[in-house]
């Protein structure tokens, strides 16, 4: 067990699948997190793996996105030495952290940080590292707390990327009853089949819409469809919700395809 163990930490070590993660990481951050306003974890197997992600990370992002937090130890090498933080230096980061707008943007973590700290901003987790039971649920549950601020951005759920394929047999990952885990988490696959399933159901009644007087402008065929009694005159054409709502529709589509380019991606709901 042991020897399965070194095997599977150097595997992950390797330098090639390093750069490799590093390079998705840096690419998907810079894509779909730090547009939004948010900020990320990336949990590495062990401290050595961290410090080698932070030097993978600077050859595809500026040096003071990414931060390495881990527990200094008396015999580290050089290597490792060269991240230890001080108290002071590890609370500054924490604080800087949860704003947002300010470095880091990415925390680089294997055990620090995965239980007891709160940031709500933390939106997305990159997960490297096989983890069980209640170490496991606590880590993940970093990601799915609510945060808005004022400028408008508001945070549902959280993003989770495993590298490690934790996801692909969570009972054996998580020694609960499966009730007690049920909507924890959610497969991406799954929320997108369901998706195209409420769409299907939607389509009929709005194609009815458009179909609707010959004559009557598209718009007004169409907010008639979802208009209610109660508060349907407020979702107009010249509202804050028309606009938000005609501004998210060309975007919509690309949030799929970062699904295709790693182990899995998983949404975490928020509570």
């Amino acid at each position: 067990m042991l020897d399965r163990a070194v095997t599977l930490k150097n595997m992950l070590k390797s330098e090639d699948r390093v750069e490799a993660v590093a390079r998705f990481v840096a690419q998907h951050f810079q894509a779909y997190v730090q547009p939004m306003g948010y900020k990320a974890f990336l949990v590495a197997v062990d401290r050595e793996a961290c410090c080698l992600y932070k030097e993978a990370l600077d050859r595809h992002l500026p040096p003071e996105v990414s931060q390495v937090v881990i527990s200094p130890g008396h015999n580290d090498p050089p290597a490792v030495k060269r991240y230890h933080l001080s108290e002071e230096q590890e609370a500054a980061v924490r604080k800087a952290f949860r704003k947002p707008d300010e470095n880091p943007q990415i925390l680089i973590v294997t055990e620090k940080l995965l239980t007891g700290y709160d940031a709500p901003i933390l939106y997305a987790m990159y997960l490297d590292k096989p983890m069980r039971d209640h170490v496991f649920l606590q880590a993940i549950a970093r990601v799915n707390r609510p945060y808005e601020d004022q400028e408008g951005r508001r945070k549902t759920s959280g993003l989770i990327v495993d590298f490690v394929g934790i996801f692909d047999n969570l009972e054996r990952a998580l020694a609960f009853d499966s009730q007690d885990v049920e909507g924890v988490v959610e497969d991406l696959e799954v929320l997108k089949g369901r998706f195209a399933d409420l769409m299907a159901r939607g389509a009929g009644s709005f194609c009815r819409s458009r179909r609707a007087r010959k004559g009557t402008r598209p718009w007004r065929r169409s907010w008639s469809t979802f208009a209610t009694k109660s508060g349907g005159k407020a979702f107009t054409p010249t509202s804050a919700s028309w606009k938000r709502c005609t501004r998210s529709f060309p975007l919509t589509p690309s949030c799929g395809r970062s699904s295709r380019t790693t182990k899995g991606l998983w949404r975490c709901t928020a509570s």
